[in-house]
């Protein structure tokens, strides 16, 4: 009996749509699979990360406590560095005074010996110490070293450039009082002003400033000696008195620095007398 045409065929075609049935209910199942594990993964990293996020935010304010501390650290350490240098240099300074004064003493000394040396070279007799020495002394004394005054002056001025005014007004008295009439007697006097106006000494001050301003028309220092003077005056209530200077000031020393200040305070003294109460 023959076999029904296209019975090969119905078989080869069950089997080919079998075939496709087959992939076509398996291939939706490999995205299904990649895109949950793809899932899980992203959800397990954004799961992390949201603990990231959160343990960084319980971690900041403790961790911005410690940057400012750290902060506040070094401005401390700043400070203090600042000081260490400052304090450096106030020692340093003080060792160049020192060094200064030292030289200066030791020149005076050397100087002072040098023509008893000399004398007892010529007699070839020893001077002996005893208290008749005192008597030599009203003797002329030989002129001053050049040199000596200019040391003897230097390191009292850098006691006064140093701040250490109460060492500055001895050795500028020292000095005035060795030295009376040296070409830096004038200065000295001012400098002497200058270091007792900085401990507050006004009376003091004040003498000091008006021996320049009196007897040293043709110092240096006399504009400015002038102007401290008025200031003085000023601060002692003496109006009318501190005017007449500061006017003084300006005709016999225009156009210097002192002359500049003498205006901006006759100004002041202006106020003062058109506040002034009436006697």
């Amino acid at each position: 009996m023959a076999k029904p045409a296209g019975h090969k065929t119905g078989v080869q075609t069950s089997s080919k749509h079998l075939s496709s049935c087959y992939f076509h209910s398996r291939s939706p199942a490999l995205p299904v699979a990649a895109l949950c594990v793809c899932t899980l993964l992203l959800s397990s990293c954004a799961g992390k990360k949201d603990e990231q996020v959160e343990h960084w935010q319980n971690a900041k304010p403790a961790v911005m406590s410690t940057l400012d501390d750290i902060r506040q650290e070094q401005a401390r350490m700043r400070i203090q560095l600042e000081k260490l240098e400052e304090r450096i240099d106030r020692n340093l300074q003080m060792i160049a005074v020192q060094r200064a004064q030292i030289a200066a003493l030791s020149n005076i000394l050397d100087r002072s010996r040098r023509p008893k040396a000399s004398e007892d070279k010529k007699t070839g007799v020893q001077t002996p110490v005893s208290k008749t020495v005192k008597d030599t002394t009203q003797s002329p004394e030989p002129p001053a070293d050049s040199e000596a005054i200019k040391d003897a002056y230097t390191a009292a001025y850098l006691s006064l450039k140093s701040l250490h005014f109460d060492e500055a007004t001895k050795a500028f008295r020292a000095f005035l009082k060795h030295y009376p009439n040296s070409a830096y007697s004038d200065q000295a006097w001012f400098w002497l002003g200058e270091s007792l106006y900085n401990q507050k000494k006004w009376k003091e001050a004040l003498q000091a400033y008006h021996i320049v301003a009196a007897d040293y028309p043709h110092s240096v220092k006399h504009a400015a000696a002038l102007l401290k003077v008025a200031l003085l005056y000023r601060h002692e209530g003496k109006i009318d008195e501190a005017k007449a200077l500061l006017e003084r000031l300006l005709r016999e020393h225009p156009g210097t620095d002192s002359a500049a200040n003498a205006k901006a305070l006759l100004l002041k003294l202006e106020k003062d007398l058109s506040e002034k109460p009436d006697s």
